[in-house]
């Protein structure tokens, strides 16, 4: 009798498909990716700089981030997060980790263009991973090269140098 009352359990748990909602590190993830588009579009890069990744801090100074937001506005009306995924990623400052992989779709002002010379729309990936007690952001390594150069590769949609 016992063993038919587990494989009842057993099936409605199955049937019910358990938990299909986001962890809640995925949640905090999703969060911190809202916390910062939406800093960068009311243009507080002083804030955007500060949950970027200490190791980053290190190497793109705030006054360049803040100068490089202010020269290069973000081009974006809006945001979707399409996707958020943990996975390895071979970040140049930190290590090969386990990051947060932000799929973003954006829509963009009308007075941006992609490279291919279109407007509208355009998709982006956002990397997070843990410092400490906060979700901290990080740039690809095209984009950190062009810091490193003294440009600007801001990773979301507003231009670069």
């Amino acid at each position: 009798m016992r063993w038919v009352l587990v494989l009842v359990l057993c099936g409605l748990l199955i049937a019910c498909g358990g938990d299909d909602g986001p962890s809640a590190e995925e949640t905090a993830v999703r969060a911190a990716t809202e916390r910062l588009l939406t800093q960068v579009q009311n243009t507080l890069y002083t804030n955007a700089w500060a949950s970027l990744h200490p190791a980053y801090q290190a190497v793109i100074p705030q006054e360049q981030l803040v100068a490089c937001g202010e020269e290069f506005p973000a081009a974006f009306v809006t945001f979707d997060i399409d996707d958020a995924e943990l996975g390895e990623y071979a970040a140049d400052e930190i290590g090969t980790i386990d990051a947060w992989q932000v799929g973003l779709s954006f829509e963009l002002t009308d007075d941006f263009n992609n490279p291919d010379g279109t407007t509208g729309a355009s998709d982006r990936t956002l990397h997070f991973v843990r410092a400490g007690d906060d979700w901290t952001w990080f740039p690809a390594t095209g984009e950190l090269q062009t810091f490193k150069d003294g440009g600007c590769g801001l990773p979301w949609p507003g231009g670069s140098r």
